[in-house]
């Protein structure tokens, strides 16, 4: 492969880790000829790994948020969670992270 796999430790090297805006570990960046291109968040493994080097491409486009699609789940926060909660007899709730 014309290209080459890299690690930066970016505990150790905050700086390159603050440039590229590194929030959670590992997360995978491609870079063409020296500039950033796009984060590639499904390469957790060897096989996925190899198989981007030999054909990088760019990532599909973000499906659409679960919360963004007609539903019947009532997505609440801070604001009215209690409010919409009192109005009801018996609630399953579901707390998530979006990641």
């Amino acid at each position: 492969s014309p290209g080459v796999l890299a690690a930066v430790d970016a505990t150790v090297h905050k700086a390159v880790g603050d440039r590229y805006k590194i929030s959670g570990f590992p997360t995978v960046k491609y870079f063409e000829k020296g500039e950033e291109k796009y984060t590639l968040p499904h390469l957790r493994n060897k096989n996925k790994i190899i198989e981007f080097m030999h054909n990088p491409q760019a990532p599909p486009p973000p499906e659409q948020s679960w919360e963004d699609k007609p539903s019947s789940v009532s997505h609440l926060g801070s604001e009215d969670f209690r409010e919409a909660l009192k109005k009801k007899k018996h609630a399953l709730v579901m707390f998530y992270a979006p990641f």
